[in-house]
């Protein structure tokens, strides 16, 4: 194997590597984004926490569509 071919093969590797990694890094960074939205917007918690209990309801589900942590931080800002 050439010296030149090495060197772009691991160059290749790297590239993946990265473009893995950076994927990963943005899905974390918009759970982040979306998670820190609602605790600093409690109207918009409210919002999102009604819309998807409407939607539960219109389908007849029990409201396993609703993120229990989404739930937690609603019953906390409707407690106070």
């Amino acid at each position: 194997m050439k010296l030149s071919t090495l060197y772009r093969s691991s160059f290749y590797c790297f590239v993946i590597y990265f473009v893995k990694c950076f994927r990963d890094v943005m899905r974390i960074l918009s759970w982040i984004t979306y998670i820190l939205s609602l605790f600093l917007s409690p109207a918009k918690a409210i919002d999102e926490y009604a819309s998807l209990k409407s939607k539960a309801a219109e389908s007849n589900s029990d409201g396993a569509d609703v993120d229990p942590r989404l739930e937690a931080i609603v019953e906390r800002l409707l407690d106070k």
